[in-house]
């Protein structure tokens, strides 16, 4: 009976070895606080009357999420700092969230987190890529400031071939 035991037992191993895939996508931190950012959000964006949830009780345990209390914490702790949910303050109501007019807008401009995630990570390659080409500033001489004013009246006279009168002061000090 143990040596059936022991052949179940690598039998299941290599059954799990040959199911899991060769070449998986590992999943960063950074992609599971996306996620789970997403899925409160949705859960207050969803509740039209905006009332408030439990974080454990409403939101993760639905969505059959367990959580050390130390990942609870972290968790909340990163959402509070989106500004995308608030607290509930009174007794009898800690552990719960509420969305913000922010959160609120974000859902219905984007539809998820993610959403918005992507966008702003779109926006900042394409500024990045913006950025790598040198940028030119053309004066076009009708500033306020009256130093550009009077350069670029000078190098348009010297482009126009006019010949622009000396200056005394640079004559005086070129003599000295």
């Amino acid at each position: 009976m143990r040596n059936r035991h022991r052949a179940n037992k690598k039998q299941k191993i290599v059954q799990r070895f040959r199911n899991r895939s060769s070449v998986g996508a590992k999943v960063t931190q950074k992609q599971i606080d996306i996620a789970l950012t997403d899925l409160v959000l949705a859960k207050l964006y969803n509740d039209g009357d905006r009332q408030p949830a439990s974080l454990e009780d409403d939101i993760l345990k639905p969505a059959k999420i367990k959580f050390t209390a130390g990942g609870v914490d972290r968790l909340w702790d990163i959402l509070l700092s989106t500004g995308l949910v608030s607290p509930v303050i009174g007794f009898g109501r800690s552990g719960r969230l509420t969305i913000t007019n922010q959160g609120y807008q974000l859902m219905s401009q984007f539809g998820s987190y993610s959403n918005f995630i992507k966008k702003r990570e779109e926006e900042a390659a394409r500024q990045t890529a913006g950025n790598a080409m040198p940028q030119f500033i053309i004066s076009t001489g009708e500033d306020d400031d009256t130093e550009n004013d009077e350069g670029a009246k000078k190098v348009a006279r010297k482009e126009d071939g006019k010949k622009t009168k000396p200056n005394n002061e640079a004559i005086a000090a070129k003599k000295k």
